[in-house]
């Protein structure tokens, strides 16, 4: 179907990532792949379609996976839906003390030779 409603300004957007980002098929169609190039700077990529691109699909697919990991810890198990900040500042503070925290239980993981996205189980319940 493609964007509706109002469209954020580009400097809201923050700076483009340097490669593409990788989206679900919620993304998929020439309107939105239009909106994000033209409007954001920002290639997006979706699941390619077809019966000839199974392998394309299965990798997309893989990717997707550990950001939907990464996402479901972000807000399960850190509370990221419900910061509880008081102020912009506060909000920002507490969204970036969540993200060390990922980063430095997947830094953990593979200095003890775990599976990378083993955060729930990175320190033994006693």
């Amino acid at each position: 179907m493609g964007p509706t409603g109002p469209r954020w300004p580009q400097a809201g957007a923050g700076t483009p990532s340097a490669g593409p980002y990788l989206a679900d098929r919620g993304f998929e169609g020439t309107a939105w792949q239009t909106h994000w190039d033209q409007d954001y700077g920002a290639p997006v990529l979706t699941p390619p379609k077809g019966r000839r691109v199974k392998q394309a699909r299965r990798q997309h697919s893989r990717w997707r996976q550990i950001i939907e990991t990464i996402n479901g810890q972000l807000t399960d198990t850190l509370g990221l839906h419900f910061s509880r900040a008081r102020t912009p500042h506060g909000f920002l503070t507490r969204i970036a003390a969540k993200l060390a925290a990922v980063n430095l239980g997947l830094w953990l993981n593979h200095l003890f030779n775990r599976p990378p996205l083993a955060l729930a189980t990175l320190f033994p319940a006693y």
